[in-house]
């Protein structure tokens, strides 16, 4: 084997408002942790605690200062490019970048979970396509 990478993310019920969404990404050279506190249903992002255990560079460690950039921020349509901004480019760090933008998405994967105690599946199913309209060919338009 050459590289190996792994990124596991969970995400746990802290009380029927908040999700905590817990993620790791670890690579020959990266050992990051990112904990993220979620508001629900508004998936706004409350907190954030970054950790960078192993980095190929001592410099990179400097990107976990970024972790404030994320308070605020919500998951919805636009949320790539507000955490390109929050924790990427010269001053943050792309797979910090990647972890979190993977994060936010299980959240709201995960959040299906929650509805489902709430509203009907064609209820579901009526949310999931106007937020994932043109997204994937299960809500391709047309």
């Amino acid at each position: 084997m050459l590289y190996k990478r792994e990124k596991v993310i969970t995400v746990k019920e802290d009380n029927p408002d908040k999700l905590i969404v817990e993620g790791y990404l670890k690579d020959d050279y990266h050992h990051i942790i990112c904990n993220l506190i979620v508001d629900f249903p508004s998936f706004e992002i409350k907190n954030a605690e970054i950790k960078f255990l192993s980095v190929p560079m001592q410099i990179c460690n400097e990107a976990a200062k970024c972790e404030g950039n994320l308070k605020g921020l919500q998951v919805k349509p636009g949320f790539l490019s507000k955490i390109r901004r929050a924790v990427g480019g010269s001053n943050g760090c792309i797979h910090l970048m990647e972890l979190v933008y993977d994060m936010g998405q299980v959240a709201f994967q995960s959040s299906r979970k929650i509805i489902n105690r709430t509203i009907s599946n064609q209820e579901i199913e009526e949310k999931s396509r106007e937020f994932m309209k043109g997204k994937c060919i299960a809500f391709k338009e047309g």
